[in-house]
């Protein structure tokens, strides 16, 4: 009996350790654990150990607030147990007590502060109720940003109320280091506020308030903003338009930068800051402020159909500079139309390497603009060549200019030089493209290896085909670099580069081509070619013959005369003057203007006279 006590101790003492690692964390199993002991007697003990609790993780909503007069929320939560299964989720708002869900779920909330706590429980009747949120549903977010780098931009990416990150990206055109305040009523117009008519308004989606500490009367301003399709619904992205309110709601030039995306990006020009709205275009005609037209074309002056219009001075722009270095182009753009336009300049996926003095203006009717633009070489940007496209637009009219920016480093030990032959300038899809490739030591390195990377890119900048070889260079190495092109690839312009490395010398190159109907081209070209040729040949032969005709003709009629008047012209300037027909007639046989025939004829003629 007595060993049957110290056993029995024994596995009450190690029960308690057990139970109090698992309770701990340091020991997680359920079901039951059996300790069987075989002396001069037998004792089975059976433990049952129960499991931690089920975790739950809320994802959303989150501590904060949110700025809507409404708003749903989805509840969205991780509910996970390592030992059982969960069995019942709950939640509860405000202690009003627990709701079931067996989900992920969305909830609508009004206005107000609300306590939002989960409640989990697993098979083994483990329940955990630890996980809560506190957060706001207010009617309007006020907020105030500044203008810090001095550069009259305003970015709202770094903004506290995520709403207003994710709605506004940036105010540019603003007198240097200006502060705006900004208060977002959202999807809800203040009760305070003039109702726009629908043939003005057709449907409200945001309405916002801006002030600026700074005059901003008579200037020009863009505002960027975003909305998600989901805000948008089955309104167009090239029906949404900003109206700022005066005595009424007067639209402003409203431009779509990108509709492809989610969220839609957007721009407006104001000439000064108040209240505004963003929705659907409504049905009527709107007078916009600042002089500004949007929309579909203006009538004016009886039946006359006025349209906007501009012209840009260049539609491709290739430059070559070295790393840390400077270098400044332009372009000119002018309003061909007979109203105002606001030109916004997009530089999409440039923006790193291209710096605008200003990207959004007015032009008056027949004003012209240098736009100023640097190229960026500084810290961040690395020696290669960058392909993309500048867009200029006003209204509804959009022009593309090609760029082409090739950054060499500092010091260049190898450069490279392409040249495609005339016959691969235009290829089809699928076509073999031949490039001659030349590769120049500078640096007065011997038999050494570079690397040479080649890229074939759209205007967009997107990369088609990428290869990349190394080689040995002496003074200089030329040879014939060879490119299958995919079948499927579009029609269009492309442009091949070059990058020689070799350690910290970077070395470009770039050249444009075309995909398109090559055979087509190279037929038509031929044609024009020999049809030239032909005519040429032709014209050669008509006048050969008709100049050959002349000289016999002309020297006919003169040597008549002579026989005719011989006895009446004294016998040294008769001689004189058969003795230039001779030699011109000796000069025109020799020089193929006259043949065999027609020179011994006349030669005749000549001798019979003398």
């Amino acid at each position: 009996m007595k060993i049957k006590r110290v056993i029995a101790a024994i596995v009450v003492i190690l029960s308690l350790f057990f139970l109090f690692q698992i309770f701990s964390g340091n020991i997680n199993f359920t079901g039951k654990s059996i300790f069987h002991i075989t002396g001069k007697e037998s004792l089975s003990v059976s433990i049952t150990v129960i499991a931690n609790p089920p975790s739950i993780i809320i994802d959303s909503p989150q501590n904060g607030t949110y700025y809507f007069n409404s708003i749903s929320i989805l509840i969205n939560f991780i509910a996970t147990d390592s030992t059982s299964d969960v069995d019942t989720i709950q939640y509860d708002i405000n202690n009003t007590g627990n709701v079931t869900i067996t989900g992920n779920t969305t909830l609508n909330f009004g206005a107000g502060e609300y306590f939002l706590r989960l409640i989990a429980n697993n098979t083994a009747n483990r329940l955990n109720n630890s996980e809560s949120v506190s957060f706001r549903v207010n009617t309007y977010s006020e907020s105030e940003f500044d203008d810090e780098n001095g550069d009259g931009i305003i970015e709202f990416e770094h903004a506290n109320d995520t709403n207003v990150q994710e709605f506004l990206e940036k105010i540019e055109g603003l007198p240097a280091g200006a502060k705006i305040n900004f208060t977002s009523y959202n999807s809800t117009i203040p009760s305070d506020w003039a109702t726009p008519s629908s043939n003005e308004v057709a449907t409200s989606l945001k309405h916002m308030e801006f002030n600026v500490n700074e005059s901003t009367t008579g200037g020009s301003y863009t505002i960027f903003f975003n909305l998600t399709s989901s805000e948008l619904g089955s309104i167009s992205p090239g029906d949404v338009r900003m109206y700022i309110f005066e005595s009424d709601w007067d639209e402003l030039t409203t431009n779509v930068i990108d509709s492809s995306s989610d969220p839609k990006s957007f721009s407006a020009v104001t000439t000064h800051f108040s209240r505004f709205l963003i929705g659907e275009k409504g049905a009527g005609t709107t007078t916009v402020t600042g002089g500004a037209v949007s929309g579909s074309d203006i009538a004016r002056g009886g039946s006359k159909i006025e349209k906007p219009s501009f012209e840009v001075d260049q539609d491709i722009v290739k430059v070559l500079v070295k790393k840390g270095s400077s270098l400044r182009k332009s372009i000119n753009i002018k309003n061909t139309g007979d109203f105002l336009l606001n030109v916004i300049i997009d530089l999409q996926e440039l923006k790193n390497v291209i710096s605008l003095r200003e990207n959004s203006f007015a032009l008056k009717p027949n004003e012209e603009k240098i736009v100023d633009f640097d190229v960026l070489t500084g810290a961040g940007v690395a020696p290669g060549v960058y392909i993309g496209n500048i867009l200029v637009k006003a209204e509804d009219i959009l022009k593309t200019i090609k760029a082409i920016i090739e950054i060499e480093s500092e010091k260049i030990l190898f450069d490279v030089s392409l040249d495609i032959p005339l016959e691969y300038k235009t290829v089809n899809p699928g076509d073999e493209l031949r490039i001659q490739s030349t590769l120049l030591n500078l640096g007065g390195l011997q038999n050494v290896d570079v690397l040479i990377e080649y890229y074939i890119k759209n205007t967009r900048g997107d990369t088609i085909i990428k290869e990349e070889e190394t080689i040995s260079v002496g003074a200089q190495a030329s040879f014939i670099k060879k490119f299958l092109l995919p079948d499927d690839l579009a029609l269009g312009e492309y442009v091949i580069s070059a990058i020689v490395k070799y350690q910290d010398s970077v070395g470009t190159s770039s050249e444009t081509f075309n995909v398109g109907n090559a055979e087509i081209g190279n037929t038509f070209w031929n044609i024009g070619i020999i049809t030239g040729i032909l005519i040429i040949i032709m014209l050669v032969v008509y006048f050969q013959k008709k100049g050959l005709k002349n000289i016999e003709k002309m020297q006919k009629i003169r040597l008549e005369k002579l026989e005719q008047n011989k006895d009446n012209i004294p016998k040294p300037k008769l001689d004189e003057k058969l003795k230039k027909e001779l030699d011109m007639l000796e000069k025109s046989y020799k020089e193929g203007y006259i043949n065999k025939n027609a020179y011994l004829k006349a030669k005749e003629r000549i001798t019979k006279i003398v």
